[in-house]
């Protein structure tokens, strides 16, 4: 089945299926995200506005929750447990920083999107389906091919500070077919997760160099603290 129809039919499986917690899979209340148990491993962030050191708050990040406890293990479930379905309920999470992403007046989201060899292995994009729903719920325009990932890179968290930087060199472009679309547009970057920050400036880069302004960024978890050198 093509990814975007087995999204389709997940997502509507899970409209009228039984709601689970979206980080152990136990049952929970109708429009209740986590249960009671994980709901008290999380660490939220006041406001979703999140406070960087200085010298990486190039633009504002937004972000609910510290990436931990219950979170953290629905993000790993949804990624890598090949549970798509869980794009509903981490896109609800993301929406919880409705009003700090609004505040930048952003024109259009854009997802950091996967290798195509990565998403013919997972069958699906999760920065994608995240952002297709932030981007219905925030009523702006998803431009979902915005970005492309043209090589593939070693995972960011192995790496040190200058292998991190490395490893991302040319990997994302805007495809010429998208540049126009984006050209002098404030564009909202969204992700599922911010570790170390470099994949989210590797883009912001691409999409600078396209002619657009990324305005803010937004992931549904933050590492508080990035790996060391």
């Amino acid at each position: 089945m093509l990814p975007f129809f087995r999204w389709l039919f997940a997502n509507a499986v899970a409209a009228i299926a039984e709601p689970r917690c979206t980080g152990c899979d136990g049952p929970v209340p109708l429009e209740t995200v986590f249960c009671g148990a994980c709901g008290a491993s999380i660490e939220k962030v006041p406001g979703a506005r999140v406070a960087l050191p200085r010298g990486e708050s190039v633009v504002p990040l937004i972000s609910p929750f510290v990436y931990g406890g219950a979170v953290r293990d629905g993000i790993i479930r949804f990624k890598y447990g090949k549970r798509d379905d869980l794009a509903r309920p981490l896109g609800a999470l993301l929406l919880r920083g409705r009003r700090a992403i609004l505040a930048h007046v952003p024109e259009a989201v854009v997802p950091v999107p996967v290798h195509p060899k990565r998403l013919a292995e997972r069958g699906f994009d999760p920065a994608a389906l995240i952002a297709r729903e932030l981007a219905r719920g925030l009523e702006l325009p998803l431009v979902v091919d915005g970005l492309a990932k043209v090589r593939p890179t070693l995972a960011q968290a192995s790496l040190g500070k200058e292998g991190r930087l490395t490893n991302l060199e040319g990997a994302f472009v805007v495809p010429a077919s998208r540049a126009a679309r984006l050209r002098g547009v404030r564009v909202l970057l969204v992700d599922d997760v911010r570790t170390t920050g470099a994949t989210l400036a590797a883009c912001r880069e691409a999409l600078t160099h396209a002619g657009a302004e990324v305005v803010v960024e937004a992931v549904v978890a933050f590492a508080e603290a990035a790996p060391g050198p």
